[in-house]
């Protein structure tokens, strides 16, 4: 299938079946990275000013 439009043409009850059909269960190895982020900001003048 080309492009959104043709895989919307083609989402009738037949071709679902042939998809959930053709599923099979397969182990599969999934790696998350483990990552950090860190931010420091300045808020204090800020804040003193919200008052």
């Amino acid at each position: 299938m080309n492009g959104l439009g043709e895989l919307e043409a083609n989402l009738t009850p037949r071709f679902l079946d042939g998809v959930v059909r053709s599923l099979k269960l397969e182990k599969v190895a999934v790696t998350i990275l483990k990552f950090q982020f860190e931010a420091s900001y300045k808020l204090r003048d800020v804040l003193m000013d919200m008052e």
